[in-house]
């Protein structure tokens, strides 16, 4: 079985190239996010965390670092917490849970902060789809995002 990864990079690729063009901060944000979602654990039955963590496993101890310092990455971490609607639950909800642990984690397990990074990620694209209260209105959440975003697929779709 072929993994899903090597499947898909070719779509990553195009998408990336597609943000790339993209002059909307949004526009560029999905484009990047879809790339990224199709780098995205090796097989569609994992949940959502497996995915993450399988994800965020194929980065070097380095390349996980490298993300983390980013001064994008130190914004979304020290923002006012992302307000999103839990689709399971019905529930309004915060990142407030997954800044600290990126915060927290940094230094000492740099893969569980780039995992709530990446949640914090999956929200802002949320948001941007939200016509509720929740919706991301502030351009700078955005703005910061999609470099992040852009980093990880570019370290993704390195050749190995």
């Amino acid at each position: 079985m072929i993994p899903t990864e090597l499947i898909f990079k070719p779509v990553a690729e195009r998408w990336f190239r597609r943000a790339g063009g993209e002059t909307d901060p949004r526009d560029q944000f999905l484009a990047y996010w879809t790339a990224f979602q199709a780098l995205y654990g090796p097989t569609p039955e994992l949940k959502e965390g497996e995915k993450i963590l399988w994800t965020v496993n194929r980065l070097s101890e380095a390349q996980v670092r490298m993300i983390l310092v980013m001064p994008e990455v130190q914004f979304l971490a020290n923002m006012s917490p992302l307000r999103y609607h839990d689709g399971r639950t019905g529930q309004l909800k915060t990142t407030e849970h997954q800044q600290y642990r990126l915060l927290q984690r940094a230094e000492s397990e740099p893969r569980v902060a780039l995992e709530a990074l990446v949640q914090i990620l999956q929200k802002v694209r949320l948001n941007i789809f939200s016509s509720g209260p929740a919706a991301v209105r502030d351009e700078q959440v955005i703005n910061n995002a999609v470099p992040v975003v852009r980093g990880m697929v570019e370290l993704l779709i390195q050749p190995t």
